[in-house]
């Protein structure tokens, strides 16, 4: 028994969208295939055109021969309609990175040209494209925003959580939220919550900071209660040279019992030292809120506006590993 296929016109696509003023702008884009050829000395990319507003649509123009990388995440992202002939269309599966770092991909190429129609399946998700020259570098944050990437000079490679662009080419992201591209020039900076960032450039390194946002409030509306921000202030920094003093003293006092040769003391001593990490451990969760990541231009971000707490956005131990580099700077 063969399978029921259900053929999908432009026109019904069209209605889909049509709650839209202009539903043209879904239409018209799809319909016009490129000319030019993705084989030979002058090979070109795909490329890709936001619709609409806000950009929950992206059309992908692939000219014939052109090779298309799209991420193999199907929970992710659709092709909503198709226009060409694809009876000649050629995908394989690709991975990059290690067994134990890896991104998987789809590679593919058409004989003929072709426009196709992606979708978000996150209710909130924007796109947003970018095009790259030989001597740019890019990095995403989070795997899962790159939806696609064209180019035979591009390069991507698995980092981390995120992943290392670098070469002449095109890009998509995808991103709940609005995502908005800040450019930064020489000599400016900017403080954002660690979940709103997507995508920057290499140009410069980040790092992060403790910033407090009470501490600014109060002494921007009520000024006469700086002492309570001065007081936590103090309060933070004899809490990490006595933590320091502990971490130090902790083999000292190991050893000391060792030489007593008491198994008792030694177990009450972990015991205290170990309650004492976990009383810091709940500290920084607590100070975790007041994290953010500086950015210092020149230098060019992608960022949401979908925020996240910082205490879901990273793992216990990322936050750790965060706040330990922080106290030996």
């Amino acid at each position: 028994m063969r399978p029921h296929r259900r053929y999908i016109s432009f026109q019904a696509i069209k209605s889909i969208f049509s709650s839209s003023k202009n539903s043209n702008e879904v239409l018209k884009p799809i319909k016009k295939l490129p000319t030019v050829s993705g084989a030979g000395p002058f090979a070109e990319p795909a490329t890709f055109d936001i619709i609409g507003n806000p950009n929950a649509l992206l059309n992908v123009k692939l000219p014939s021969s052109t090779i298309l990388n799209l991420q193999f995440n199907n929970q992710q992202n659709n092709i909503v309609a198709v226009n060409g002939d694809i009876s000649q269309l050629h995908t394989e599966l690709g991975k990059l990175g290690t067994l134990t770092n890896s991104f998987l991909y789809q590679r593919c190429f058409n004989i003929n040209p072709i426009s196709l129609l992606l979708s978000s399946t996150s209710t909130n998700a924007n796109f947003l494209s970018l095009k790259t020259s030989e001597k740019d570098q890019w990095s995403v944050v989070n795997k899962s925003s790159l939806v696609a990437w064209s180019g035979n000079g591009m390069t991507v490679e698995p980092s981390g959580k995120g992943l290392q662009l670098s070469g002449k080419g095109v890009f998509a992201l995808s991103h709940p939220g609005n995502l908005f591209e800040i450019k930064l020039l020489e000599g400016e900076s900017i403080y954002l919550a660690p979940s709103t960032v997507v995508a920057y450039d290499n140009l410069n390194p980040f790092k992060y900071q403790f910033i407090n946002n009470r501490k600014v409030l109060l002494d921007i509306s009520i000024p006469e209660f700086n002492a309570l921000s001065k007081l936590k202030s103090s309060i933070n920094t004899q809490w990490k040279k006595v933590n320091a003093k502990l971490t130090s003293k902790t083999e000292d006092v190991e050893q000391e019992l060792v030489v007593k040769d008491s198994a008792k003391g030694i177990e009450r001593a972990n015991q205290f030292f170990g309650y004492l990490a976990s009383l810091y451990r709940r500290f920084l969760t607590n100070k975790a809120d007041e994290l953010m990541v500086e950015f210092k231009g020149p230098q060019t971000l992608i960022v949401s506006n979908d925020l996240i707490s910082n205490r879901r956005y990273f793992t216990g131990q990322e936050l750790e590993d965060i706040f330990s580099k922080q106290t030996k700077q």
